[in-house]
């Protein structure tokens, strides 16, 4: 299976395309007027059956840090919890590149892990 960056929405706003490098976008919501803005209990329970249908592997896909905060704090903590550990890509606009983090894991000294920091 190819892996994925999984986004809350496709918005035109956001240049995508530098998660690209990560794998192939894939959009929970295809456009902002279908997210649930105002119901975060509708949001997440979407979120998670969203990413059940697509087969969301949280060992090798990505969940992408773009978007308005408060959808985007449930989107990741839904996700958070709902898998325990996720691979996390933030956008880093002065070099116009993503980097990653590792959510929910840690090595045998309890310390946080982190992958490929950019």
């Amino acid at each position: 299976m190819t892996t994925r960056v999984f986004f809350l929405v496709d918005e035109t706003r956001f240049d995508t395309t530098p998660a690209r490098e990560f794998g192939e976008e894939h959009f929970i919501y295809p456009t902002t007027r279908d997210v649930p803005w105002s119901d975060t209990d509708i949001l997440a329970r979407q979120v998670l059956a969203a990413l059940m249908e697509a087969r969301y592997d949280p060992s090798s896909d990505f969940i992408a840090a773009t978007g308005p905060a408060a959808p985007l704090a449930v989107y990741v903590a839904t996700t958070l919890a709902a898998y325990g550990e996720i691979k996390l890509l933030m956008f880093n606009a002065s070099v116009r590149r993503y980097r990653q983090r590792v959510l929910g894991a840690r090595d045998p000294a309890g310390d946080r892990k982190e992958v490929g920091v950019a």
